[in-house]
């Protein structure tokens, strides 16, 4: 089975996603097979900040 990784933020727009973005690029460099997914949040209560 893969290894995976999860990243957390405190809140929207702390740099999440960049740091996903530079570490598949850095694993993929050395000969790793990477795949990133970003959950959506589909609650009624979410809102756009």
């Amino acid at each position: 089975m893969a290894k995976k990784i999860m990243f957390q933020g405190t809140s929207s727009n702390v740099g999440k996603s960049i740091l996903c973005t530079a570490l598949c690029r850095i694993f993929y460099r050395k000969g790793f097979k990477t795949v990133p997914f970003k959950a959506q949040n589909m609650a009624l209560n979410s809102y756009v900040t």
